[in-house]
């Protein structure tokens, strides 16, 4: 539930349209994807990592799969999309 409502929240306050503004022209549209993508995770992780790396060892190793994983499925699947619903999820 903690990884959930971590992917929710990262994908409702990081937003695709301030990281192009940043990466500036579209010429390379990939780098831009790639830098939302690791900016949604480090949000996720800076929710979940204060939590869970003094209980969970090598969390700060394993949490970069599953918290990609579940942002990602909280974008594209619509199923995960409806589970999430009820937390911070807000699609964008």
């Amino acid at each position: 539930m903690d990884l959930e409502n971590a992917a929710s929240k990262a994908n409702s306050e990081i937003l695709f349209s301030e990281i192009a503004q940043e990466g500036g022209r579209f010429d390379n549209p990939w780098l831009i994807f790639t830098s939302y993508i690791d900016a949604v995770n480090e949000n996720c992780v800076q929710t979940m990592l204060p939590k869970w790396e003094s209980k969970l060892g090598g969390a700060e190793i394993l949490m970069s799969t599953h918290r990609f994983t579940m942002t990602e499925s909280g974008r594209v699947d619509p199923t995960v999309q409806a589970l999430l619903q009820n937390s911070t999820y807000v699609y964008k």
